[in-house]
Formats: C-alpha cells, sequence, structure tokens
C-alpha cells in the first residue's frame, strides 16, 4: 500500500490516519525517547534536488526517534535499480518528485511509498495542516469552513481533494500566478458544487490556512490584501498559519500513514 495523493482512499482511511497521528503527537508531547514503533525503522528518502532543506529537516528529526534515514538524490534513471540494491526498506519517501514519477517509484517498490510533496500534490502538508482542526474538533467536518489562500499548485490541488473527500467547505483563494489542473478542479467541483468555491469571500470561513511564504512582490501585495480580511472575521474562529506547528505535525502524519500504510 502506497500513498502518492488524497484522492486515493476514502473518508474511513482519513479517520483512521488522523487518529493514529493524534495519537502519536500525545506519544510525543509525553516522552523525549525513541518510540518503538520507529525504532529498527529503514526509511529512504528519494529527494529532487531543490526540496533538499524539507528532506533534511524531516530526516533530522526522524532520525531523533529511532529511524534510519537514508537520502538519495532522485533522477529519472536512478530509481529503477534503487530497489533492487536495497530490498528492506521499511518505507520509502518522496520529496518533490515529478507525479509521474512518484506513481511509476509507487508501482515498482514493495515497501509503501509516501509522497511527501510532488510537482502535483502536496497530502502530507495538507493534512497536516487538518490534524489541529480534526484534534479541536473530531472528525465531523460536514459543518466546518476552510479558507486557503497561497501560490503552490501541489498545496492547491490537495486541498480540493481532502474537501471532496472529508466533505467540508473550501474556499480557494490562489493568488493570479497559478495555473490549477483543470481536471482536479472539475472532478472536485462536479461533485462537491455547493462546498467548493474559487476566489469566495474568506469572511465567514472558520479555518484560514494562509499558506503565502514567497518573496515575489506581486504575491505578497495580494497576500495583504487577503490577511487585511482577516482581522474582520467572527470572534471565535480559527486562524492557522501554514508555519504554526508546522515540522511537529506533518512528522506525525507521516509517522501516521508509515504505520497505516504498514498494517
Amino acid at each position: 500500500m502506497s500513498f502518492v495523493s488524497i484522492a486515493q482512499y476514502n473518508k474511513l482511511a482519513y479517520r483512521q490516519i488522523f487518529t493514529l497521528a493524534q495519537k502519536v503527537k500525545g506519544a510525543r508531547h509525553r516522552t523525549a525517547t525513541p518510540r518503538p514503533m520507529l525504532i529498527d525503522n529503514h526509511i529512504l528518502m528519494l529527494v529532487q534536488a531543490d526540496y533538499e532543506p524539507i528532506a533534511d529537516a524531516l530526516s533530522a528529526k526522524l532520525k531523533e526517534l529511532g529511524s534510519k534515514v537514508e537520502k538519495r538524490f532522485y533522477s529519472s534513471t536512478s530509481h529503477e535499480s534503487v530497489f533492487l540494491e536495497d530490498p528492506a526498506f521499511t518505507a520509502v519517501f518522496t520529496v518533490g518528485c515529478t507525479h509521474s514519477a512518484t506513481v511509476e517509484i509507487a508501482s515498482q517498490c514493495d515497501a509503501p511509498v509516501i509522497n511527501v510533496c510532488s510537482t502535483k500534490h502536496s497530502p502530507v502538508h495538507v493534512l497536516s495542516d487538518i490534524l489541529p482542526v480534526y484534534e479541536k474538533r473530531g472528525f465531523d467536518f460536514e459543518d466546518v469552513s476552510f479558507c486557503w489562500h497561497g501560490f503552490s499548485e501541489n498545496s492547491a490541488h490537495s486541498w480540493l481533494e481532502a474537501a471532496h473527500i472529508l466533505g467540508f467547505k473550501l474556499s480557494l483563494v490562489p493568488t493570479p500566478m497559478m495555473q490549477l489542473d483543470p481536471d482536479i478542479l472539475a472532478l472536485c467541483q462536479q461533485r462537491n458544487r455547493d462546498k467548493i468555491f474559487l476566489n469566495r469571500s474568506i469572511s465567514s470561513a472558520d479555518v484560514v490556512i494562509n499558506d503565502t511564504l514567497e518573496p515575489d512582490s506581486k504575491r505578497l501585495s495580494f497576500s495583504r490584501k487577503v490577511e487585511d480580511s482577516f482581522s474582520s472575521r467572527g470572534k471565535g474562529r480559527d486562524v492557522t498559519d501554514a508555519g504554526l506547528e508546522f515540522w511537529d505535525n506533518e512528522l506525525c502524519v507521516l509517522i501516521a500513514l508509515m504505520i497505516w500504510t504498514q498494517e
């Protein structure tokens, strides 16, 4: 079993994954010792060069918890033989690979392949942003409304898929330069026409995901317009900064996915 995109699995699967992630997070907060679930794990991390900082940060935290992590730079000519040389990996994490390569790697590897982020999807990032909402409100997302503002097509695609699978309302506020995959957008909007919107006002959103970390001046200008409207939202609503506890939540989701895909 592998995890390439959110659209792969149903709502029941995500209930199990979030439950596992919450247990992992609770265990991490209770003790600093490595968890038994991670000791003796051997993880292969296939990395596209531009994503090395993300891979290094995750690798360091996984090693702290007792896992052995081997990082290799991905290339189109290397991945065909990589599994024949090392058949005993517990899991394979792909970081920044193209979506087609991620799918191909998953089809060739016996170990679970978990897509941390690809050029088309960023499922672990999105699940890590949803995890705090699950912890506060449980798994009933039907009456929760999210607003996502950002510049990354891969994150936007995974948010669309998450809204489609989990059933929450989503207002997607992309920056003007973004190019969403028309097939993903059409499929999700067709099945959730009354819950998924583009560029809808965020004033009524329960949760705002501000995923704008791009230095480009036009994008920052657009970001400020959206951020200015945050202050006008109703009292008591949740605002989730994409950087808030990001590594902790992402790490817990990754561990949960690794356990879940091995069961």
